[in-house]
């Protein structure tokens, strides 16, 4: 993430500050080789009306739930490519910032207020998520195993996280 990374329950609450703030785009940070898009690991950005970002993703210790108040940055500009980099990226892919703004199902949060925020708390007490409430639906993002898997709807929680919230 960054610097102004906050992790845990200080995620939670730097979320939860976007709370009445109504989304204009969605994003999602996702893994990309040989063309194909791998959907199910990656942080979610959510840009808010008045152009601030909240972007949600795991920790660098591969369990908790972080935030950035921040848009993500590739970290391969074309001022930062170096051959090694290029052949690198060619036999291995990258990450890459999608926008999912007018795709279902995330167009159904776009111009809605984000009305809640819950953690999602791990059996050992660790914030590893949280589930988003919209007017119109609900998204649950959550760390496993270093992966940050992003669902529609409380359905979408694994069996293990279900009474956590």
């Amino acid at each position: 993430m960054s610097e102004n990374t906050l992790v845990g329950d200080d995620a939670i609450v730097a979320a939860r500050a976007f709370v009445g703030a109504t989304v204009a785009e969605v994003h999602r940070v996702l893994y990309s080789f040989g063309g194909a898009v791998e959907p199910d690991d990656g942080a979610l950005q959510l840009t808010f009306d008045q152009g601030h970002i909240l972007r949600l993703d795991g920790a660098a210790d591969g369990e908790r739930l972080a935030c950035a108040l921040e848009r993500w940055r590739d970290p391969f500009t074309a001022e930062k490519m170096t051959p090694e980099n290029q052949t690198y990226l060619e036999e291995h892919g990258k990450w890459g910032l999608v926008e999912l703004t007018h795709s279902e199902p995330w167009s159904r949060i776009v111009g809605e207020q984000l009305l809640s925020v819950e953690p999602i708390g791990s059996r050992f007490g660790v914030t590893i998520g949280a589930l988003l409430s919209f007017t119109r639906g609900e998204v649950v993002i959550y760390v496993q195993s270093d992966e940050t898997r992003v669902v529609w709807g409380r359905e979408g929680l694994p069996n293990w996280g279900k009474g956590t919230i």
